[in-house]
């Protein structure tokens, strides 16, 4: 149990100092290799403090042997944790078109064209956004959902946390 808490705490010391870092640094990039060697770092204090610290009395709740599992635990959260770094500053074409409705309100199909013009692929994501009930087409007018409105909120929370505009 110590294990995985002591995981779990280390991955959010390495987070939070890759938020600091982000925000102290031009926003012109993502810094995937500087949260790599911050994700490191804490790994290699979880290996040494799960090696080489006694814990507690061998049968406790405390000690059991879950050093390995926790460890791996800490790896898979760093990729999970990257996966949405990278995508709250990517300026695709669907999150552009969610931003534009939440906005503006409803729109047309040439209002939405005109917001987001180099995407050569708008009837495309509109479908794709429909399918998904991210946008609803009612009298000649795409409108944001529920379910948009709240992806919509979660972008715009995590590019706040991170200091960043939508592209970099």
């Amino acid at each position: 149990m110590f294990y995985a808490l002591l995981s779990l705490l280390l991955f959010s010391c390495s987070v939070i100092i890759h938020l600091f870092y982000c925000r102290n640094k031009p926003k012109a990039g993502l810094y995937v290799k500087a949260y790599g060697m911050i994700a490191f770092v804490f790994f290699y204090i979880y290996a040494l403090v799960a090696e080489h610290w006694p814990l507690a009395q061998e049968g406790s709740l405390w000690s059991m042997p879950f050093k390995f599992t926790a460890g791996v635990l800490y790896l898979l959260l760093v990729p999970f944790y990257l996966t949405f770094y990278r995508h709250t500053q990517w300026g695709s074409p669907s999150h552009k078109i969610l931003l534009a409705l939440s906005r503006r309100g409803a729109m047309s199909l040439p209002e939405i064209v005109a917001s987001v013009r180099e995407e050569d692929f708008i009837a495309t994501r509109l479908a794709d956004l429909r399918a998904s009930e991210c946008v609803s087409y009612d009298n000649g007018r795409y409108v944001l959902r529920p379910y948009g409105k709240v992806i919509v909120k979660a972008l715009e929370i995590m590019r706040y946390v991170l200091g960043r505009d939508m592209g970099g």
